[in-house]
C-alpha cells in the first residue's frame, strides 16, 4: 500500500460523522468570538498545508525532449507546506517540508 493510499484511508476512518458535527457545533459556538477560516496563511502563521502529487504522472509527462528523469519544486519561504510528490519509483514519493527553523529543530529532535 502507498503512502497516499494509507493517508486517504486514515483520512476517511478519522472523518466519522460525529466527528464533522462537532466541528460545526465548535464553529458554531465560536464563531463570534474567535477566528476560524478556510485557508493558510504562509508566512509565520500555524497552519500546516498538505499537498498530495503524488498521483499526479509526472515523469510520464514528455514537453519534446523526452519524459523527466528528475522533477524538482523551487525553492519556498512558506511556513508549513508539506508536499507530497511522486519519485521514478512508482512505490515511493518525496515528502518535502517547508518549516521555520525553530518548528524543523524540534521535528528533528523528534525523528532522530
Amino acid at each position: 500500500m502507498t503512502l497516499a493510499q494509507r493517508i486517504n484511508i486514515d483520512k476517511r476512518e478519522f472523518m466519522k460523522r460525529e466527528y464533522i458535527q462537532s466541528a460545526l457545533a465548535f464553529i458554531d459556538k465560536h464563531h463570534r468570538s474567535s477566528r476560524i477560516h478556510l485557508g493558510w496563511e504562509p508566512n509565520g502563521g500555524i497552519d500546516l498545508s498538505f499537498s498530495n502529487w503524488s498521483k499526479f504522472p509526472l515523469y510520464q509527462c514528455d514537453f519534446g525532449q523526452g519524459k523527466a528523469k528528475y522533477f524538482q519544486i523551487p525553492q519556498i519561504i512558506f511556513d508549513g507546506l508539506i508536499l507530497i510528490l511522486p519519485t521514478l519509483n512508482k512505490d515511493e514519493v518525496e515528502i518535502h517540508m517547508t518549516l521555520n527553523e525553530q518548528h524543523a529543530q524540534l521535528l528533528s529532535v523528534e525523528l532522530f
